[in-house]
């Protein structure tokens, strides 16, 4: 058998095959780099708008939980905070929990106890997490509170940890303020506040939604409840945060006398801030500051007494959402002048205000 010839391949048939230079590899991960970069702050909008809606869908439950409660028993469910150390106490946020579909937990909370009392069922009603009282935003990872109060935690602060809320019932503006925002040429608060605590009467401020202590009723808002703040956003507590989001140390040793939702001392009373969130009484109305740090002093706190000392703030950029007397939600630009802010505080200064 005649075989055939081997003829080669001309050069030229052969198909050359080449790699990315370093360049060519360089080029494309720049490329990519560029477009994660312009698409990854696009991507954080998106899941901080989604935030923001939880977090307003949040203060529609609890400003619908308030109202089904006054319509249940004809008065806002207000807290009680009496006087003095060892006091029992009972929070406003935890009268609503039936309303917010969490009755089993109300049932386990004895209101003839305190609420740090370390009875088993107790513990288990006020370390519940509950997901309306939890705003998403929040950059605080400490879920839990303590009692500050040396007569019903002898052991410490850390000895009764309670779950947290970052929203919190408005109860008024502190008496300080007047002198803050009063001037020769304009008055914006009385001379003399028109709430005293009925179970003290050292304790008087010009009165909020939810003022401590009283019955208070829808009727008591002749401001009308379309023009009064109810719900503040007052996230991160018990730790400190300051203008920037930025923490100060970590309970303990920092912290705001405020957190847990089962605490009437978590109630805001609004005092202005200073810009820089160092300290309040200042015309900065909110987000310099979540409270005052009370860490380092010995309870009863200074000025503050036995009272809460958080302030409103949130982790939304520009502003905080609150929830009015009529039940529904508004978000408001941290700029608002401090004025204007104090008319949506008080349920009954008579000024004229239109909602943001």
């Amino acid at each position: 058998m005649k075989r055939l010839p081997i003829i080669p391949l001309a050069p030229q048939s052969i198909r050359a095959r080449r790699g990315f230079t370093l360049i060519e590899l360089l080029v494309v991960i720049a490329i990519i780099a560029i477009l994660v970069a312009l698409l990854l702050p696009a991507v954080q909008q998106a899941r901080e708008a989604a935030r923001r809606t939880q977090c307003k869908n949040n203060l529609k439950q609890i400003a619908l939980a308030v109202h089904n409660f006054e319509d249940t028993y004809k008065s806002l469910p207000t807290s009680n905070r009496p006087p003095g150390t060892g006091t029992k106490r009972i929070a406003g946020m935890t009268r609503i929990l039936p309303q917010l579909e969490l009755a089993n937990v109300y049932n386990l909370y004895d209101q003839k106890l305190q609420w740090s009392d370390p009875n088993v069922n107790m513990r288990t009603a006020v370390s519940t997490v509950v997901p309306a009282f939890n705003c998403p935003s929040s950059a605080a990872n400490l879920k839990l509170d303590g009692d500050p109060d040396p007569t019903t935690t002898p052991t410490g602060f850390a000895a009764n940890m309670v779950s947290i809320s970052d929203y919190a019932w408005s109860k008024g503006i502190d008496r300080g303020v007047a002198a803050i925002v009063n001037t020769s040429t304009r008055t914006v608060l009385p001379a003399t506040p028109d709430f005293t605590d009925p179970t003290n009467s050292a304790n008087s401020y010009y009165a909020g939604f939810f003022t401590q202590n009283v019955d208070a009723k829808f009727r008591d808002v002749t401001d009308g409840l379309s023009n009064t703040i109810a719900v503040v956003e007052s996230a991160g507590r018990p730790s400190v945060y300051r203008r920037g989001l930025r923490k100060i140390g970590a309970p303990p040793a920092n912290r705001v006398n405020a957190g847990g939702w089962c605490r009437p001392a978590s109630d805001v009373l609004v005092t202005g801030q200073k810009a820089d969130g160092s300290s309040l009484f200042g015309t900065t109305p909110f987000n310099a500051t979540n409270g005052y740090d009370v860490g380092g002093e010995t309870y009863p706190n200074g000025a503050f007494g036995v009272q809460g000392t958080s302030q409103p703030f949130s982790f939304h950029t520009g502003g905080a959402q609150f929830a009015l007397g009529d039940g529904s939600v508004t978000f408001i630009s941290e700029n608002i002048d401090f004025a204007t802010f104090i008319a949506l505080i008080t349920r009954g200064n008579g000024e004229v205000v239109q909602t943001p």
